[in-house]
């Protein structure tokens, strides 16, 4: 799996794929798009380690509220793996 038009949406905190749903919608005309569900994850770094272990080897990443926060903390981990589009 190494797409790098890969779009991985990061819900907000309580949210899940709802949130990014009507963009997830549009943008998936033009590249895959996943949208991660941190599950019992309790802490940004678990998850970006979650999102890490599963995405491609390039991509590019986006979130909302908390999963911005965690966006970064992806980068921040991992920032010879993001795309440009």
């Amino acid at each position: 799996m190494n797409d790098p038009a890969t779009l991985i949406l990061i819900p907000g905190l309580l949210c899940d794929a709802a949130v990014w749903e009507a963009q997830a919608v549009d943008l998936g005309k033009q590249r895959r798009v996943e949208v991660p569900d941190h599950g019992t994850i309790d802490s940004l770094g678990g998850m970006a380690q979650a999102i890490l272990a599963r995405a491609p080897r390039r991509f590019a990443v986006a979130g909302h509220s908390m999963g911005g926060r965690v966006a970064l903390e992806v980068w921040r981990r991992a920032p010879d793996r993001d795309s440009t589009w």
